[in-house]
């Protein structure tokens, strides 16, 4: 998706930690604007997780595919234009109901993505509040 303004964040650093096998949020989406960020001189950097899936870091979360009731928008193109957001393959505004939307996902907690995760924010923290 590209919304107006995307870009232009404070000027922090940003880390995305994304399950590698997300069928919900597609890995490359994320990128995407993570390289979008970069090339506008901006500290972002994505970490994906292999075989995690969608909710990876919640430990509540048991594997388990819904493939009925869950709507996803993860081959939809969209852009923010006038304060809507828009279907880019119709030019029309985007609604669940366009024939990009799919049902079905999996998500599930995964113990080591998890805790490699962890370790990384951790590592991460430390360092910027000089924590050693």
């Amino acid at each position: 998706m590209h919304l107006i303004d995307e870009l232009d964040i404070a000027d922090a650093p940003v880390r995305e930690f994304h399950g590698a096998a997300d069928d919900t949020t597609l890995a490359v989406t994320c990128l995407d604007y993570i390289t979008r960020l970069n090339a506008a001189g901006k500290d972002a950097i994505m970490t994906e997780y292999p075989g995690a899936h969608h909710g990876f870091d919640n430990p509540d979360a048991r594997l388990v595919s819904v493939t009925q009731s869950a709507q996803s928008s993860r081959n939809c193109q969209r852009r923010e234009e006038n304060g809507k957001i828009l279907n880019v393959e119709t030019g029309k505004p985007f609604t669940f109901n366009d024939a990009c939307v799919e049902l079905g996902s999996t998500v599930g907690y995964d113990k080591a993505a998890t805790e490699a995760a962890q370790a990384t924010v951790k590592k991460f923290l430390t360092g910027v509040f000089r924590l050693n």
